[in-house]
């Protein structure tokens, strides 16, 4: 009986783990991401260049006539881009609409760059069968605009 528990157990979790469908990458208008657009009557082809540089502040201690200092420095850690391509042609991926609550994964631009490992974002990206890109803007009576985009990678080059 403990094997046939262990056994459903193992079964249950074993499919669970492999059922990434969809995962939902939720962006909004910000300086570091700046998106290509061209469109014609048959191709509409977006692509998406998202930096990942966040700002890790450094503070230096000293002590000064007998006073505690502290210098706040900034400085960027592990500056990367990645690389998102929606293309559209002759209606062979047009957006879909999804109900904000139906999502069950997603990410925003924050999370991401709060990401430890940016190779490990982009390898957590790719496990999922579709990557759907959603702009915040486009949000109104509960649904957003989704475009599936091409397996993500990072900016060529780097």
């Amino acid at each position: 009986m403990k094997n046939l528990i262990l056994f459903l157990f193992a079964v249950f979790a074993t499919s669970f783990c492999f059922s990434q469908e969809d995962i939902y990458v939720l962006i909004k208008e910000t300086p570091d991401i700046k998106h290509i657009a061209y469109k014609s009557d048959t191709i509409q082809h977006d692509q998406y260049y998202i930096k990942l540089s966040p700002q890790k502040r450094k503070i230096t201690l000293s002590i000064i006539n007998g006073n505690l200092r502290k210098t706040s420095r900034g400085g960027v850690a592990s500056r990367t881009t990645l690389n998102f391509i929606y293309q559209n042609i002759n209606g062979n991926n047009n957006p879909t609409l999804i109900k904000k609550d139906s999502i069950k994964n997603e990410i925003n631009y924050e999370e991401m760059i709060l990401a430890k490992d940016y190779k490990n974002l982009i390898e957590t990206l790719r496990s999922f069968k579709n990557v759907y890109l959603i702009d915040e803007a486009s949000f109104f009576d509960g649904y957003y605009i989704a475009k599936k985009i091409e397996k993500p990678s990072f900016l060529p080059g780097l």
